[in-house]
């Protein structure tokens, strides 16, 4: 990041030699440095957040830094501190810090500005000599920390114990007109007795050896007033040579009283809330701004597998290991220590120490805790819904596999609320019309694209709705609208359903496509009417037979009739087998000479094209077949063994119009006589079958053998 800002955003600090202007936005942690700031630090690009600034601190002042900011953070609306830092090519140079801080209406701060000044020329080598003189160890420490409220520094000689103190520390101490030097043992003697001990042990530890160190402890001030604070602090070397051990302690000390009196009061309750807190049903915690449990109740310390006392003063990542998301915790209890604002209905999942194979779900609830209007910590109720959860995935996958099966039917099935409203429609029914759920899910059935073609269809279905809502079974057969309006006939059915009180919760709307069903029974009646109407034509048929025969043979009637109706019989087989529609010509015309089968081919020679005969022309033809056939072979050239006959047939298209003309020729026969008399065969062969065909039929009796001629029959020739 290049440095940030132009000298209209610092215009004074660029303006002056080793001087430069900076601003920190803490909310979204950016940094803002002016050109000046970056040329005192040796770099064109400047850092752009906290963690790129303190890389800059030296390694000695860094702790002191961050205490100050600390400081700084909870209170006050300027700050002035001295440091040193590290520019990129090594060079060592100290700077004092100096702004304002801008905080919002509830104390927060917003940011901070300042100016950086270059005093390496002006400020005390960075381990004075200890026989310094008290005043100026006291202006050096007065430049280090500057006037902040609260923040004391002192510089300690590890060989001696002789100690300096900065004027802000004195204050803190009680004694601003003391001198700022002195001992580590008057400073001990100020230790409160019941934590004196304790503390001059932990200091012995920590000034034998280098690094930092950091103690809380009460200090005992004049007329019984007691105070916390927070000392930090590093030892240092008295060389380059880590060898020579510690030499002297620089640290600050930062008086944390309001914090520790509002912690003692978070951590106290009266009698009432103390039993509602224990004896709570929900799993209570209370942690501090360190995120360190103050207090826990029983029911969380059962959630959590552990003892009330193992929590105190540890964190959930030290409690928990087993703790998913931990970072993501830490970060929205940030947010509630940063808004005030409570973080709830947060799910936590993990693994606990008393049940480490089981993972564990929580839904809990997180508040800020105040006390004298800041926010000391973090409360929050918890329950264990391990079971919960699980029934709601084990209801999810339910509802997925009851997805799976609606989709994996044939059928349309759908959900209706009970006032219509579509909450479900399996996919064979969405695919059918071209639709997707966000078609359909959310409106009322008959204001969906089924049922949008007709104003009438719809009325019917909202009535029929209304009945199965009231516990009514409906089922009729109903057209849907599918995609490409093309439209469909189902089995329709809307069944209620009911809970145990019997009460409708829910109606389910399915259908079956039964179109090709519907046509089905349609085909059917017209083929039963059909068979009717064939039926009477054949009985009428018969009964002309019958009365032609008796008035014409009555000495052979019953062989006659027999024989005529056998062949009749036959024309109906071949329009069985033909389903009714058309009969070829050559295979009636074999079916009617089936007493000179062995002679077809010889005696017998049948030639012409492939045509078909429609049903009331076969019949009428296999009659005539039947009476021509019957007579050559009583009385014609199929009498002897000489004899044949040729039956011979053409076809021909006129004007689109199909037209037969057919032949029966006989020779070689005995000598042909015409008949005295003419019977039912005359009047077949001369007037039903001209009648049949819509054409000219004639009978010639040449002695030479029998012809007869059919010419140019258009009726019943269904093509060629």
């Amino acid at each position: 990041m290049k440095a940030q800002g132009t000298a209209g955003d610092f215009p004074i600090s660029d303006t002056i030699p080793n001087t430069g202007g900076y601003e920190w936005r803490v909310a979204e942690n950016k940094l803002r440095w002016s050109n000046g700031v970056a040329k005192i630090c040796g770099v064109t690009f400047g850092p752009g957040d906290e963690a790129g600034f303190l890389d800059f601190v030296h390694p000695d002042d860094r702790m002191q830094v961050e205490a100050r900011i600390s400081c700084y953070l909870g209170a006050g609306s300027n700050y002035s501190h001295s440091f040193r830092i590290v520019r990129r090519d090594g060079q060592v140079r100290t700077i004092l810090d100096r702004g304002q801080i801008e905080r919002a209406a509830d104390g927060t701060v917003t940011a901070f500005r300042g100016v950086v000044i270059d005093t390496t020329d002006d400020v005390m080598p960075a381990a004075p000599p200890p026989k310094a003189e008290p005043d100026a160890i006291n202006r050096h420490l007065s430049r280090l920390v500057g006037r902040a409220s609260g923040l004391g520094a002192y510089e300690l000689d590890v060989e001696t114990g002789a100690a300096t103190w900065s004027k802000e520390l004195l204050r803190i101490l009680g004694r601003p007109d003391a001198l700022c030097s002195g001992s580590m043992e008057m400073a001990l003697q100020m230790v409160h007795p019941d934590d004196r001990q304790r503390v001059r042990g932990d200091m012995a530890s920590a000034l034998d050896r280098t690094g930092p160190y950091d103690l809380e402890y009460r200090l005992l001030l004049g007329k019984g007033d007691v105070r916390w604070v927070r000392d930090r602090g590093d030892v240092i070397g008295g060389g380059p040579d880590s060898a020579d051990g510690p030499a002297r302690a620089v640290g600050v000390l930062i008086d944390i009283t309001r914090r520790k009196i509002a912690e003692e009061s978070l951590a106290s309750t009266d009698a009432l809330l103390e039993a509602l807190f224990e004896n709570s049903p929900v799993g209570i915690g209370v942690w501090d701004r360190s995120f360190r449990y103050l207090r826990v109740n029983r029911k969380l310390a059962e959630i959590n597998g552990l003892p009330v006392e193992a929590h105190i003063g540890r964190t959930p990542e030290e409690l928990l290991p087993g703790l998913e998301g931990i970072q993501a915790l830490y970060a929205g209890w940030r947010r509630i220590l940063r808004t005030g604002k409570p973080w709830l209905d947060v799910q936590l999942t993990g693994k606990t120490p008393a049940d480490p194979d089981a993972l564990k779900v929580w839904r809990v609830h997180f508040f800020p805790v105040e006390t004298g209007g800041e926010i000391v910590g973090i409360a929050a109720t918890a329950e264990d819904v391990t079971a919960e959860h699980h029934a709601e995935m084990a209801l999810r996958n339910n509802a997925l596999q009851l997805q799976r099966i609606l989709d994996g039917t044939v059928g349309f099935v759908g959900i209706l609320d009970i006032d219509g409203t579509v909450t479900e429609a399996n996919a064979p029914a969405l695919t059918a019309a071209g639709l997707v759920r966000s078609d359909v899910i959310g409106r009322h059935f008959w204001d969906t694209h089924w049922w949008s073609y007709d104003a009438d269809v719809r009325a019917r279905l909202k009535s029929d709705v209304q009945q199965a809502a009231a516990g009514q079974q409906i089922r009729h057969d109903a057209k849907v609208l599918l995609k490409d309006d093309q439209k469909i006939t189902i089995d329709f059915q809307l069944s209620p359903v009911t809970d145990d009180t019997g009460r409708v919760t829910h109606i389910i709307p399915s259908g079956f496509d039964v179109t090709d069903r519907n046509e089905a029974l349609d085909h059917l009646q017209m083929l039963m009417a059909e068979v009717n109407h064939r039926s009477k034509n054949v009985l009428s048929l018969v009964q002309a037979i019958a009365r032609q025969t008796v008035k014409t043979s009555p000495d052979d009637f019953l062989e006659k009739f027999s024989s005529r109706i056998g062949a009749l019989a036959q024309a109906q087989d071949l329009l069985v087998q033909a389903n009714w529609a058309s009969v070829d010509l050559r295979t009636l015309v074999t079916s009617q000479l089936g007493y000179f089968k062995d002679s077809i081919g010889q005696r017998i020679q049948l030639s012409g094209p492939d045509v078909m005969l429609s049903a009331q022309a076969a019949q009428s033809l296999s009659m005539v077949l039947h009476e021509l056939a019957t007579n050559a072979g009583k009385y014609g050239s199929l009498s002897n063994a000489e004899g044949r006959v040729d039956i011979d047939w053409t076809a021909e298209n006129i004007e689109g119009m199909p037209l037969l003309s057919l032949t029966w020729a006989e020779h070689g026969g005995p000598p042909v006589t015409p008949p005295q008399r003419t019977g039912f065969g005359s009047l077949l062969i001369n007037t039903m079958i001209e009648s049949a065909f819509d054409a000219k039929s004639e009978m010639t009796y040449d002695p030479a053998g029998v012809a007869w001629r059919l010419t140019r029959g258009a009726t019943g020739v269904r093509h060629t």
